[in-house]
């Protein structure tokens, strides 16, 4: 078994025209935790987990999921 993480996003940013929704998040997860993303309304949770499911695109950085971008 390895240590990397299940899933891994490196600088990801996501911009709606003016608007920066992500900006340059960093994130790990190791496999077998459960792992929570909190914060406010409007801070950006779901543009997030909408990037690292694959339902829209980050206009820049990398996601691994289980080793594969």
């Amino acid at each position: 078994m390895t240590d990397a993480p299940i899933i891994a996003a490196r600088g990801v940013t996501r911009r709606f025209g003016g608007l920066v929704a992500l900006d340059g998040v960093d994130l790990d997860v190791p496999r077998g935790i459960v792992q929570a993303i909190i914060g406010p309304n409007g801070s950006g949770k779901t543009t997030l987990l909408n990037a690292l499911s694959g339902a829209s695109h980050a206009d820049a950085g990398s996601i691994r999921i289980g080793g594969q971008e």
